[in-house]
């Protein structure tokens, strides 16, 4: 079976284990990197975004 240019009867479970990790890992990268940029200039709790970064929990989840 061929899925994505990938020809699946040479990779091994073991392969596909780590292409998952990776991603997940590089998707939590990606999340923080963005929240800190969004977050540079934030000097105080009266800041507008610094309830994006104490709050919205339920949406950071679905994101």
């Amino acid at each position: 079976m061929e899925d994505w240019g990938i020809n699946s009867s040479t990779q091994t479970k073991t392969w596909y284990q780590e292409q998952a990790v990776l991603h997940v890992s590089l998707g939590n990268f990606l999340f923080f990197a963005i929240l800190a940029l969004i977050m540079i200039g934030v000097k105080d709790q009266n800041d507008r975004r610094d309830s994006w970064h104490h709050g919205g929990w339920i949406a950071k989840m679905v994101i």
